[in-house]
């Protein structure tokens, strides 16, 4: 990136502390699980605080330095996943769980310094990584521990954006220039992602007719008036608006600037949203992962734009809820990225960037790739490596099993008949380690393979250029 373009979206640490509330104050992915099932939510509206999993919510500076601190939410950091590393490695890891706004928070006041590693989701990335040098840059050749870094053996999604994703235009710029240090050369990883999904609309197929949710447009729809929750992140909601009102040919389309809209769009967007807020549509805004699967667990509302985890979460409650397979183009999934940072100056300084880097890519073996996608329906970037991720196994575990394995990422069918299909859970599921055939009545993965959701996604989610006045303009909608 030249010094002008980075001049052009440099943003201010003022700016960033001010807005951090309002970017991740939702962006909790899994904050209605807690730690494996509890409740992480804070009740606050920012999806548990600092020590919410037990720990004791500290800057990280303490401690045994042959251990590493930890600083995330508990997405990237659940107890069974940091009790697994610590059999396979000589070292501990320390967390510091908080909400994704206390993730930013904290590294935009010293974090950076004072943790070794940082785990989070690709709404905060760009601040952290582009906009400012949060990050330890890691070459790809230092992580084939399990999976060796390439084409054959990780998703293009992250080897090369621009080529995957060429129907995103700058979206996918976006998205390298974040993953990459250098975009062209591809030398050095920003971040090292670990996981990734494919947001979409939730439903209840009580109320919504099966399959009949394939964009946004519902959840603006008077039939559902009063019964929709919205997400109050405004860079969630805002492009999801803004892909409904490029569709509806409402404002002008342009797939480039969906997830980094001018100061026009920003505002077109938002009056739209409270319009529409004003008119009753909306049952009501949830900040809380957690909040979200209440309101569609209690059937107050029936449709909304919540993420996979919270699908489960109704399920669990024994509402039935069904994630729309969304048609592509304009009104496409919504990408979700996560992963890891070894921290600059933090590891750096304590010269713990080796093992920040071993707790990162322990998440590309066997056992990693079983467990975020019973617990929260999330993909890895290295599934394309069968030969681990479905049938084999390492010093981390066995692989998924052929079953689960294509259920997860092939579309196919379970083994066995599913009776509710709206009500299935992957966690409680018996998936076979042998060959078997799909049954006719079997459950298929909502969203379709992994496949047909990358070919559709219509933006993935970023802070944009025109953050301030986002964050002003979002306050006329939430009434904050």
């Amino acid at each position: 990136m030249s010094t002008n373009d980075r001049e052009q979206r440099d943003v201010s640490r003022r700016t960033i502390m001010r807005t951090a509330v309002g970017v991740g104050a939702g962006t909790t992915l899994a904050g209605c699980m807690g730690d494996e099932g509890g409740s992480g939510d804070g009740g606050d509206g920012t999806d548990g605080g600092d020590g919410s999993d037990g720990s004791d919510g500290s800057d990280g500076s303490g401690g045994d330095r042959d251990d590493i601190s930890h600083l995330g939410h508990i997405t990237y950091a659940w107890p069974a996943q940091v009790e697994k590393f610590e059999e396979v490695n000589d070292f501990s890891v320390e967390r510091t769980i908080v909400s994704y706004a206390g993730i930013q928070q904290k590294l935009f006041s010293g974090g950076n310094e004072s943790f070794d590693v940082a785990g989070f989701e690709g709404i905060i990335a760009r601040p952290a990584l582009v906009f400012n040098d949060f990050s330890v840059g890691v070459s790809p050749d230092d992580l084939d521990t399990y999976t060796e870094w390439n084409d054959d053996n990780v998703a293009s999604v992250f080897t090369n954006p621009t080529d995957r994703l060429d129907y995103l235009g700058e979206q996918a710029e976006l998205l390298e220039e974040t993953i990459w240090a250098d975009p062209d050369s591809k030398s050095e990883l920003n971040m090292i992602p670990t996981n990734y999904n494919f947001d979409s609309v939730g439903y209840n197929p009580k109320f919504v007719e099966p399959g009949s949710v394939t964009t946004w447009s519902p959840l603006f729809d008077e039939q559902y008036q009063g019964q929709v929750a919205l997400g109050v992140v405004p860079v969630i909601s805002v492009a999801e608006t803004i892909m409904h009102l490029m569709d509806k040919d409402v404002m002008d389309e342009d797939v480039d600037s969906v997830n980094n809209p001018s100061q026009e769009q920003i505002d077109e967007a938002v009056d739209f949203l409270v319009s529409q807020k004003d008119a009753g549509q909306f049952r009501a805004l949830w900040g809380a992962t957690g909040r979200s699967a209440e309101l569609m667990s209690s059937e107050e509302a029936v449709i909304g734009n919540i993420w996979q985890p919270a699908v489960f979460s109704v399920r669990a409650n024994g509402t039935p809820c069904r994630y729309a397979t969304l048609d592509g183009g304009i009104q496409g999934f919504a990408l979700t990225t996560g992963g890891f940072i070894p921290t600059k100056p933090g590891a750096e300084t304590r010269g713990t960037v080796d093992q920040a880097i071993e707790w990162s890519h322990f998440h590309h073996g066997a056992w990693y790739a079983d467990f975020v996608q019973k617990q929260t329906g999330y993909s890895v970037p290295h599934y394309k490596n069968t030969d681990l991720v479905r049938d084999g196994e390492d010093e981390t575990g066995e692989g998924m099993g052929p079953e689960f394995y294509d259920w997860a990422y092939e579309g196919e069918a379970t083994y066995e008949a599913v009776d509710e299909p709206a009500l299935f859970q992957p966690s409680e599921y018996d998936w076979s380690m042998e060959e078997g055939d799909p049954s006719s009545d079997g459950q298929e993965r909502d969203g379709g393979s992994i496949e047909t959701r990358t070919d559709r996604i219509g933006t993935w989610y970023t802070w944009p250029d025109e953050g301030d006045h986002l964050s002003k303009r979002w306050t006329d909608f939430t009434g904050g």
